[in-house]
Order: C-alpha cells, then structure tokens, then sequence
C-alpha cells in the first residue's frame, strides 16, 4: 500500500510540474558604455547616415543581417549601410559592397515592414508558428545613440515545450551590436 501510494504522488508531481508553465527572461540592458537610451517618444529615431558593415559587439553580425535576415548570401561582404530617414513613413536602406558599389536598396514602410516603439525603429524577423505546439519570433530594435553610432537590440522570444521534456516554457532574450558610422 505504501508503495503505491508513493507512486501516485510521485505521478501527482510529475503532472502538476508539467502543468506549470515556466517563464524564462535573458533580456538585458544595453552595455553601460555605450550611451544608447533613446527618449522614449512615439516617434521614430531618425536613423540617417552610413554605418560601418561590422559590428563592434563579441558576437559580431553584420549590419546588413537586420536589414536581410533570411538570406544566405555573405552580408560579410557589406562594408557600408546606408539609411535615410524614416521620413514620411518610409525608410531607405542601400547596402554598399565597396565604396560605390550598392548592391541593394531597400524600402521599407512604416506599419507593414516597420513600427516605432518608445523611439525605436522596430524591424520584424522571422516568424515561426505551428498551431498549439510552439511559436517564436525574433525583431531587431534600432536606435542612434548619443555619440551617434547605431545600436541593435535583437530580440528573441519562444513560446512552447521545452526541449525533452513537456513542460511549456515562455523564453525571451536579447542581444546588443553597436556600429559606428563609416568612414569615407
């Protein structure tokens, strides 16, 4: 009788750890040395300049990987990024190979391709989902900072089972890339 009561609660554990969802948060703030915090505001940033292709973080992703996340082609290979604007709800954006070179302009609109929030320029990433199983998503948040080099915060945010067992997780993180403007 002892033994089968140890195993009922042993199996009430189990579901009642399984039927709690966990919340796990990486989210940090930006490096202290760099002076990034942007007014908060509705609108945004302007962003316009050209920016040097490499990032100035350890981790070390192209500029051009916000601008073209789901690409294979070597956005090592970007040495310049140039944005104008956002003005009058569009941002231009010329991806440059050498110092003439555009290989690619791009435009995006404000409300489909891009949203300001608390004065951040908001590009989405990819999105996954598959009904009542998982759904991620990632964005790349971009702001000027004050010595005007271009800070990215790119978010990532996971909501699903975690790996190997079945206990539903909400995971969210972020990472910081500083660029500094491009030298003539």
């Amino acid at each position: 009788m002892n033994a089968t009561r140890r195993v009922v609660a042993a199996a009430i554990a189990v579901l009642a750890l399984c039927c709690e969802s966990c919340v796990f948060s990486g989210r940090r703030d930006a490096p202290k040395d760099w002076r990034t915090v942007p007014t908060p505001t509705r609108e945004c940033p302007d962003l316009t300049g050209d920016y040097a292709g490499d990032d100035q973080s350890r981790s070390a992703v192209p500029l051009a990987k916000w601008i073209l996340p789901k690409t294979a082609n070597p956005l090592e290979r970007m040495k310049r990024v140039s944005f104008a604007g956002p003005a009058n709800g569009t941002l231009t954006v010329r991806l440059i190979e050498a110092p003439s070179a555009d290989v690619l302009i791009r435009e995006f609109k404000e409300g489909t391709t891009y949203r300001c929030d608390g004065g951040w320029l908001v590009l989405p990433g990819e999105r996954a989902l598959m009904p009542l199983i998982f759904y991620g998503a990632s964005d790349a948040r971009l702001a000027r900072t004050m010595d005007g080099n271009l800070a990215v915060e790119a978010t990532q945010v996971y909501i699903g089972p975690a790996p190997y067992i079945l206990i539903p997780i909400v995971e969210s993180s972020s990472t910081w890339h500083l660029y500094l403007p491009a030298e003539d």
